[in-house]
């Protein structure tokens, strides 16, 4: 065993061990910060999730008129199946899908560069987030919308018409807004995280 120009032991094999100034002067290596692996496995987990709920949703949208026929069959004559928006509205409904399918396969690629601390993993937040925001807001127009036709086609319903006047406008409406507000919530943290200045300079560090 021999010793490089800064006294750091040097094994046969391995590459010398390399300091800051600031190590160096310590003599103790900086621990890897952990907020990357915890971000990253977050963002994969709900990019993965986000990933079915979306191919889910483009295909339930394709064939929304075939599964309310096919609903049709199990209940009784003039009762909705909860179908008949979504049997109006598929090419609505299958783009707002495809576009939270877009977002999160974009969150678990990012969510991937992250663990990996790549610093393309990280150039990728800002991009995702505006696309998150804008899919999020859209979102929560278009549930609004379906949740308001289901309503309507459900407003024969004894148990329905029973509730309160006004009760199911203000579920719907507090539907729509802790819908947009969760979408919004990750995205917003993100472009926070990252602007940090000690943030920006451990990510230029990263290959």
């Amino acid at each position: 065993m021999t010793e490089d120009q800064v006294g750091n032991p040097i094994q046969r094999g391995h590459p010398p061990v390399t300091r800051t100034g600031a190590e160096q002067a310590s003599g103790v290596s900086k621990p890897l910060s952990g907020w990357p692996t915890t971000i990253g496995a977050v963002s994969i987990v709900f990019g993965v999730l986000a990933s079915l709920n979306g191919l889910y949703g483009v295909v339930s949208s394709v064939f929304a008129e075939s599964i309310d026929e096919w609903l049709r069959t199990f209940v009784p004559a003039g009762q909705p199946t909860g179908m008949e928006v979504m049997a109006d509205n598929p090419g609505l409904l299958a783009f707002n899908s495809f576009l939270v399918l877009v977002a999160a396969v974009l969150l678990l690629v990012l969510g991937i560069g992250l663990v990996k601390r790549r610093v393309w993993g990280a150039k990728l937040v800002p991009i995702w987030a505006v696309i998150k925001i804008v899919v999020a807001t859209m979102g929560g127009f278009v549930g609004y919308h379906v949740a308001q036709g289901q309503l309507e086609a459900m407003s024969n319903d004894p148990d329905l018409a029973a509730m309160p006047a006004g009760f199911t406008d203000t579920m719907v409406v507090v539907g729509f807004a802790v819908g947009v507000l969760w979408g919004l919530a990750m995205p917003v943290f993100l472009l926070i995280w990252f602007s940090r200045a000690r943030i920006k300079e451990e990510v230029s560090q990263w290959a």
